[in-house]
């Protein structure tokens, strides 16, 4: 095979052209400190670095949580302290109000502007809102103000009983905020009963319950827990109670000349009684806030006197009512304090966990993307090597011609 001088040239030329190519790849990589430089140089390498960097970026997110959502908890767990420190110093106070033998109406009037002050105290605690502006106890509704305040100066809760959950892992949601309707909603504002049946029923048995009279609402509360329904039924002119599960309860439920006595409260039952008809009863139970319980304890304070025995009675009423709903509170509290310590602590354990996870990710992620020095700095010197050998046999191979031999 005959090898043309313009063909020596050229293979040579491209070979040193290719040598110094290399030569300048590896030059890149050396300085970039990157095992490649696009995507063709490692397709499947290339692809798993763009997975590694995705999970790396959703590890920052799950920490920028982590950080918002302890800040809001940490902000929620010294509210919520701060709130139960009000509910101590109300709790003081309603009990010394009422001890009617060293108390005077004038001095409990006094009590009752403390008291006062220490609701608008508390609502304002109620209404924290944390940095970003939003409301720490409004549920889901974070930009709407938790407790607004009443023309008669009580307050009703704007918010929903939601809890917003953020994600800390791959499969951990933390709940970030606690809705007023678990912390402060949990007293009982009313107690009462409403009829269920035919509307023929009704109409004939013609049960008015607003007659209903509470005299012990924990003993009325406990029977309907233990009975259910309570299903009222005349039949050939003779009443008969039975509970929910159909036994008969006419003794502990006795009717008797148009009333009705349930444990706890009576109730008025029109007569004369249809021959045949039959409804129940059910019991029903209307929640308030420990705003509005103090609201009330403050009116009563106010405007009943310890020296009328009817209006004594009423302040020992409302005294035994309020204290009963402040520890209801109180303990709903203590409940939210136990569920944020538990929260915080989940936080601490994520937060522990996505930092292992991180370091086994940057760890792969360095052996895929991060060059090898050690054996880049090798190939550089032997490709080198092999550039400046085809440099000088080129000096040598270029000096050879026939005319060199012709006379």
């Amino acid at each position: 095979m005959r090898i043309s001088t313009t063909q020596l040239f050229n293979e040579t030329t491209r070979n040193m052209m290719s040598g110094q190519s290399s030569l300048a790849d590896i030059q890149n990589k050396i300085s970039s400190g990157k095992n490649f430089q696009s995507l063709a140089e490692d397709p499947v390498g290339a692809n798993r670095v763009v997975n590694l960097k995705r999970e790396l970026s959703q590890l920052e997110t799950f920490q920028q949580n982590i950080d918002s959502t302890r800040r809001r908890l940490s902000l929620a767990e010294t509210t919520v302290a701060d709130i139960n420190t009000s509910i101590t110093r109300a709790r003081e106070l309603v009990i010394q109000s009422g001890n009617g033998a060293v108390m005077s109406d004038t001095e409990r009037r006094a009590i009752s502007y403390e008291l006062e002050e220490i609701v608008d105290f508390m609502a304002g605690l109620m209404n924290t809102r944390d940095a970003k502006g939003e409301y720490l106890f409004s549920g889901s509704k974070g930009t709407t103000q938790a407790y607004q305040k009443n023309i008669n100066g009580t307050y009703s809760f704007s918010g929903d009983a939601s809890q917003r959950e953020i994600q800390v892992a791959s499969s951990q949601f933390v709940a970030s905020s606690d809705s007023g309707n678990f912390l402060f909603e949990s007293v009982v504002a009313g107690q009462g009963i409403e009829l269920l049946g035919d509307t023929a029923d009704l109409t004939a048995l013609n049960i008015d319950t607003t007659s209903l009279v509470i005299n012990d609402a924990a003993a009325f509360t406990q029977a309907f827990s233990a009975t259910g329904d309570v299903t009222f039924a005349v039949v050939a002119g003779v009443v008969q109670l039975t509970d929910s599960n159909g036994q008969d309860i006419s003794g502990t439920y006795p009717y008797s000349a148009g009333e009705l006595t349930l444990p706890g409260a009576t109730l008025s039952i029109p007569t004369p009684l249809p021959s045949d008809a039959e409804v129940r009863l059910r019991y029903t139970q209307e929640d308030g806030n420990v705003l509005n319980t103090l609201v009330a304890n403050i009116d009563a304070m106010r405007t009943l006197s310890a020296t009328e025995p009817s209006q004594q009675q009423l302040l020992n009423d409302n005294l035994a009512i309020t204290l009963d709903q402040l520890t209801a509170v109180e303990e709903r509290l203590g409940q939210a304090v136990a569920s944020i310590g538990a929260r915080l602590n989940i936080l601490d354990s994520s937060e522990l966990s996505n930092d292992d996870f991180k370091l086994l990710t940057e760890t792969t992620l360095s052996s895929v993307e991060d060059l090898d020095y050690a054996a880049a700095s090798t190939e550089l010197a032997r490709k080198q090597l092999a550039l400046e050998a085809s440099y000088a046999s080129f000096a040598k191979i270029q000096g050879l011609t026939l005319f060199n031999y012709i006379n």
